[in-house]
């Protein structure tokens, strides 16, 4: 695995924690996206959500991916029909501010 905890989605998460990172984001493709994220880690999730594999799961119309900085923490995230799932990435990218 890849140095990043899963935190959550936007419906367990609290509003002071998800608008800051959703807000502040930049897109990413899929392919920056699993730089950050374990590729098993990825697939497992996305056939969880009923999908045959993370490059089918990436083709569809309604996902979106991200990257935000909040202060010096640095989070990733995919959109999924508007529902955000975070995770925060650990040490190794501090921003220096």
């Amino acid at each position: 695995m890849k140095n990043v905890t899963y935190i959550g989605s936007c419906v367990d998460l609290p509003a002071n924690v998800v608008c800051p990172i959703v807000d502040n984001a930049r897109d990413i493709s899929g392919k920056t996206l699993s730089k950050y994220i374990d590729t098993a880690e990825l697939s497992e999730f996305v056939r969880n959500l009923g999908y045959r594999s993370f490059n089918h799961f990436k083709e569809d119309c309604c996902v979106r991916f991200g990257k935000s900085w909040v202060g010096k923490k640095l989070f990733v995230f995919l959109s999924w029909s508007s529902i955000e799932y975070i995770w925060k990435v650990e040490k190794g990218h501090e921003k220096n501010l």
